[in-house]
């Protein structure tokens, strides 16, 4: 996994532009990066459109505003290596399509701000984890400094391995340290619990021992994972019990983690359909920035018709062809 391309996503709010110069200065300093801004304009009611100026107009405004912006923007972020370009549409599906067009190993985009605080997922990403081709990486309280102490959270699925091997880019990059997190969910715990009464007849026993038998297994199950390519000197191991999100999060807080990594699991249809409660709780919670790895599917594509009101013409039958802003060499 290397992170040779990247598509930054901006709205030019002041999370978002504060996630590009994190991105340019820390995150992927080596990388090319695709600055990118979508123009979508809403359709004011029928009875009202004669009060405004056609959509097109207001598109071909937005987007020469958006072009002067971008190219303020990548001269501000004095990366080696940056395009802008400006696309019309919905965000999420003209992120994902640009990832796929210029060969993207990831899409960074900002959480959405609310009242000064980022305490929600945004529409864009949430929309983007459904529709991407590529990691996803949602970032808030990105500080100066690259993200050297990493949270990958582990499970028993397919995807694990690839949710490794990005922990191992990371680490290489950054010299980071990895706290390697398995959740063991309660679900799972009371099953077992309620199976060992049967098996073994008692009405009562011990928890905290079949607990620590749970921990134990589950340590040597993460360090035979992490063995396949960390260094084991940088990797340290945790088990908890309880739900997934709360644990992941609460981990991050009390570690100080500067980012966690996680799969988002769902092929075909289901993604597009269904967001995993844990990667909504966690993008939601999180104070750090978030690596979603997304598990690999041809058939996932880039569709007006998988987002409600998408509009696969653009606005006012502009099609979406991508504006590359100037740069001042």
């Amino acid at each position: 996994m290397q992170l040779n391309r990247i598509v930054v996503g901006t709205d030019f709010s002041m999370n978002s532009v504060k996630v590009a110069e994190w991105t340019a200065a820390h995150f992927a300093p080596r990388a090319q990066l695709v600055v990118a801004h979508v123009v979508d304009v809403p359709q004011p009611p029928r009875f009202l459109r004669s009060r405004f100026p056609p959509a097109a107009t207001l598109t071909e405004l937005a987007r020469h505003g958006a072009v002067e912006k971008l190219g303020e923007l990548a001269r501000a972020l004095d990366h080696p290596s940056i395009q802008t370009q400006v696309r019309v549409g919905r965000a999420a599906e003209q992120l994902a399509e640009l990832a796929r067009e210029v060969g993207a190993d990831a899409i960074v985009v900002g959480k959405h701000s609310e009242e000064g605080t980022c305490n929600r997922i945004g529409g864009v990403a949430d929309q983007l984890l459904r529709l991407s081709p590529v990691p996803i990486l949602v970032a808030a309280g990105v500080g100066n400094v690259p993200p050297r102490r990493l949270l990958v959270a582990l499970d028993d699925s397919e995807l694990t391995p690839l949710v490794v091997d990005w922990t191992r880019t990371f680490v290489d990059a950054y010299s980071a340290s990895v706290t390697a997190l398995h959740v063991m969910s309660s679900a799972v715990l009371s099953h077992v619990l309620s199976m060992e009464a049967v098996t073994t007849g008692k009405e009562k026993f011990d928890e905290s021992d079949i607990k620590e038998q749970f921990r134990e297994e589950s340590d040597r199950w993460i360090r035979s994972l992490a063995a396949t390519g960390l260094d084991p000197a940088c990797v340290t191991s945790e088990v908890a019990f309880g739900e997934a999100g709360k644990e992941i999060l609460a981990a991050a807080q009390r570690l100080s983690n500067e980012m966690i990594i996680l799969g988002r699991r769902g092929a075909g249809g289901i993604r597009r359909f269904l967001l995993g409660s844990v990667v909504r709780e966690v993008l939601t919670g999180a104070r750090c920035p978030v690596f979603v790895v997304i598990e690999p599917n041809d058939e996932i594509v880039s569709s007006s018709a998988d987002v409600a009101g998408g509009h696969p013409q653009g606005v006012a039958g502009h099609d979406n062809r991508s504006y590359r802003a100037p740069i001042d060499s």
